[in-house]
């Protein structure tokens, strides 16, 4: 998740932040549902990989968002909700998922995510104005390879490898 952020703050500048906010939410709830029915450790960990993905984008446009959209009076606050509701989030959803796991299984909290994550998904892609960009207006008649072609592709691979090599020296 935390390689991929700035990936999809860069996505959010060429593409609308309402079309990569509702690609990431399918993103996140496909990979819940790869998640769910993996056969396999490889399987889950791909799941796991894809849900990150659509999540670090569905955080990073969630800021992009609360900066283009507010005044800078309220900008604080708006910022603090989102982590404090990601926070939430993920510290609720540990012990649900501890209180469920012997009712319900594994694999079931990994797809009860799905139809949650596309429902969000859509209401974001719905209330936010179609007319809203963020980051570079004047590339909206290029094609989507020249729009693609402006991803620093080797810094992104860079930051994934540095990320994997940290993750793996402090486990």
């Amino acid at each position: 998740m935390s390689s991929f952020s700035p990936i999809a703050a860069r996505l959010a500048q060429i593409f609308s932040p309402r079309s990569c906010i509702f690609v990431a939410a399918v993103l996140f709830s496909i990979g819940g549902i790869v998640t769910s029915q993996a056969p396999r450790i490889e399987v889950f960990l791909l799941g796991r990989v894809i849900s990150g993905i659509g999540a670090a984008g569905i955080m990073t446009i969630s800021f992009i968002l609360v900066l283009e959209l507010s005044g800078k009076k309220r900008r604080g606050l708006y910022i603090g909700l989102i982590n404090t509701g990601f926070t939430f989030g993920v510290s609720l959803g540990a012990v649900i998922v501890g209180a469920c796991l012997q009712v319900r299984g594994w694999r079931f909290l990994f797809w009860i995510q799905a139809p949650f994550g596309m429902l969000a998904g859509l209401g974001l892609f719905l209330s936010i104005p179609t007319s809203f960009t963020s980051g570079q207006k004047s590339s909206e008649n290029s094609s989507i390879w020249k729009k693609l072609a402006k991803i620093d592709y080797l810094g992104a691979f860079t930051l994934v490898r540095i990320a994997e090599k940290l993750s793996l020296t402090h486990n």
